[in-house]
């Protein structure tokens, strides 16, 4: 008997940990028309950079998860398509699906 994965494991964690409606989140794929996720987890990633040998920094990185379920029938997000997270404005630097239903887009600066 197979796991539905989104409906028994990415539904609950994302109604969970969503950003909810303090920070809505929109995506645009191909410059069209903002569309709502309603369970997006938004992060702030802590990674390390410039640790050649010398003392390490850190920097933040976002990313936002979504359920493959929250977009349109065929929509696939791409590098480049456009994030809202509240006020401040993304673009997708790079889509990582885990083949179970989530994806987890890198995001930069517009």
């Amino acid at each position: 008997m197979a796991i539905d994965w989104d409906k028994t494991v990415l539904g609950p964690v994302h109604a969970a940990f969503s950003t909810g409606e303090d920070q809505p989140v929109f995506v645009s794929w191909g410059g069209g028309a903002w569309y709502p996720i309603a369970d997006a987890v938004f992060d702030l990633t802590h990674i390390e950079v410039g640790a050649d040998g010398r003392a390490p920094s850190s920097s933040f990185h976002p990313t936002l998860g979504i359920r493959q379920s929250s977009l349109p029938p065929g929509v696939r997000l791409q590098q480049g398509d456009g994030v809202q997270v509240g006020d401040r404005f993304y673009a997708v630097v790079d889509v990582q699906p885990d083949n179970l239903g989530h994806v987890l887009l890198i995001l930069g600066a517009t």
